[in-house]
């Protein structure tokens, strides 16, 4: 029984030897255009090959300070960006994957003026930041420029597809990524919050309403109104003005006519941030509207909104592995048009 066990430890520890000398990491530090500091890890596959190169996959985290895992330690750990980093490396493609700016991993870059934080935190220096990592990714002497894609998460697929133009990557990946304006998502996802905590209706009533009215302030003032009430001040920080004012004024579905690559569109069917047919399904229609037929919809069976495999969509999804048909799904897609 002892020598069974024994091999048995063997067989375990050469597997999880064979599975990390699968991929190489690297870590890499770029600038934006505003001279900030960027963090992130290059991961390639298992190169026996020195004079190899990869195609290459740019992974955009999504909203809130998120690290280049997908992570906001130390409460919400989902793995998200880094298992799908490391499955890639698997079959053969490398991936690039960053520290958000507002990260908390980024803190020593934040300025120290509280009057600063705002254009720090502005879509503007998001969107450059997506720039400035592309660029980091495609200087790479292990990377082929001539076959790269760009894979966005919820709001990171946002930023995906704002940049997807200039950037013209020659694939396009959008998991989880609002069709819908930033305002009307984040109202439908409070009236769903408040739905799940059972207030009663009139209270409801009278969040959406706030809600509206603050909205309705910051898209036409660009400024945080004074009355924020406690329950949607994290939402709505003064820090976020900028960001805020730019992003509501976005209409993701409008970047479809404009990008001409092959496009792969993912949502968990059971994702309760962002509407596998009111946000996927929409994305979809604008880019069928560019009359390409290079687009596809995927929408996982009992995936939450970080494609974690899920038997209620009262059940967030965040920690775990990967649904693995997710993976698949990404792998052969890939693997026939990149």
């Amino acid at each position: 029984m002892l020598k069974r066990i024994l091999v048995s430890m063997v067989l375990l520890l050469s597997g999880l030897t064979e599975l990390a000398a699968a991929f190489e990491e690297q870590a890499v530090t770029f600038k934006s255009d505003d001279n900030t500091s960027l963090n992130g890890t290059l991961t390639f596959p298992e190169n026996k090959n020195a004079d190899e190169k990869f195609s290459a996959v740019l992974l955009i985290a999504g909203s809130g300070p998120t690290d280049r895992d997908g992570n906001q330690p130390p409460q919400v750990i989902s793995d998200l960006l880094k298992q799908v980093a490391h499955e890639l490396a698997l079959h053969g493609i490398a991936s690039f994957r960053f520290d958000k700016r507002a990260a908390h991993a980024s803190k020593l870059q934040w300025p120290a003026s509280q009057g600063m934080l705002p254009q720090f935190f502005s879509w503007k220096n998001h969107e450059a930041d997506v720039r400035a990592a592309f660029s980091a990714m495609r200087r790479s002497n292990r990377v082929d420029s001539h076959r790269l894609a760009i894979l966005g998460h919820s709001e990171g697929g946002v930023l995906a597809l704002s940049q997807a133009a200039t950037l013209s990557p020659k694939s396009l990946i959008l998991i989880g990524t609002p069709g819908r304006s930033f305002g009307e998502v984040l109202t439908e996802q409070i009236g769903a919050l408040l739905d799940k905590q059972g207030v009663p209706d009139t209270v409801k009533s009278d969040y959406l309403n706030r809600n509206a009215a603050i909205q309705k302030y910051i898209f036409e003032n660009g400024e945080i109104p004074s009355d924020v009430p406690a329950g949607l001040k994290a939402l709505y920080p003064p820090s976020a003005r900028l960001f805020l004012k730019d992003i509501m004024r976005l209409e993701p579905t409008s970047f479809g006519k404009s990008y001409r690559g092959r496009v792969l569109i993912m949502n968990g069917e059971l994702d309760s941030q962002v509407h596998p047919i009111r946000d996927a399904k929409a994305l979809e229609t604008a880019f069928q509207a560019r009359k390409l037929s290079s687009q596809q919809l995927e929408i996982i069976p009992s995936g939450s909104h970080n494609l974690k495999k899920i038997s209620t969509a009262l059940d967030p999804g965040i920690s775990g592995p990967v649904d693995p048909n997710a993976l698949a799904v990404l792998i052969t897609w890939l693997s026939k048009n990149h």
